[in-house]
């Protein structure tokens, strides 16, 4: 029996305790009203664990990465040991270079870069300087294709530039020259390695030249040539540098 001071409290409902069972209003369908946000928060839960499930398969299977260039080159530990360049020495008339060389490794762009300069015997004469300087980037997780014929053309931050396809060596490949550039680049792509071989040259010597000829005078180069010994050698490094 219930008591007085039970019916007074403010906690009691005096209608809902004497409400026969045929007065109890009628419910909508499912869970209970307590059990409905619990339904809504395991269904949350669900569909976060399973995001998470999923975003750790794409991780480990790469299933759903962007599409990666295809890299089919090694970058080489020593780049003047490896890219050699015969054809280019025996066009410039050279024996020997002074020759340096640099890698850098990083998850998502591997590069390397070999610089030659010719070395001079006899300074007492004025002579024509040549460098050489061969580059090769391996774009791992983005595709340089999208930025290749832009750098090409603005290689170097040469104005006037011309540029000229080369058949036969990878994807793409062109030659670039300048008026204000005494010498060529040749840019090439593939997949997603890009090799560029540059030839700067200049005539000096260190004065006076009492009796010798004045380094203005110094024969051009034969670019016809040199162009040809470039790509030469640039098939050379394509093949040295290809995955076996």
């Amino acid at each position: 029996m219930i008591s007085e001071p039970e019916l007074s409290s403010p906690y009691a409902d005096p209608d809902r305790a004497y409400r026969r069972p045929e007065e109890v209003p009628d419910l909508p369908p499912g869970p209970p009203p307590g059990l409905r946000g619990v339904r809504v928060r395991w269904a949350l839960g669900g569909a976060l664990v399973s995001a998470a499930l999923a975003a750790g398969v794409l991780a480990v299977t790469g299933v759903g990465r962007e599409d990666r260039p295809d890299l089919s080159y090694v970058l080489p530990h020593d780049m003047c040991e490896r890219l050699t360049v015969p054809a280019l020495e025996r066009v410039s008339q050279t024996r020997k270079w002074s020759a340096g060389s640099r890698t850098d490794e990083d998850p998502a762009l591997a590069s390397g870069l070999c610089t030659r300069d010719k070395e001079i015997a006899d300074r007492r004469r004025p002579w024509r300087s040549w460098t050489v300087e061969t580059r090769l980037e391996l774009h791992r997780r983005v595709d340089p294709a999208t930025e290749f014929r832009a750098r090409a053309v603005t290689a170097r931050g040469l104005e006037h530039v011309t540029e000229e396809a080369v058949s036969g060596l990878g994807q793409q490949a062109v030659m670039l020259s300048s008026p204000a550039m005494e010498g060529r680049i040749l840019r090439v792509l593939d997949g997603g390695a890009v090799f560029e071989l540059s030839v700067l040259t200049s005539t000096t010597g260190e004065a006076p030249f009492l009796f010798s000829p004045d380094p203005a005078d110094l024969p051009e180069p034969d670019w016809t040539a040199v162009q040809a010994a470039m790509i030469e050698d640039m098939q050379g490094m394509l093949a040295a540098t290809h995955e076996k």
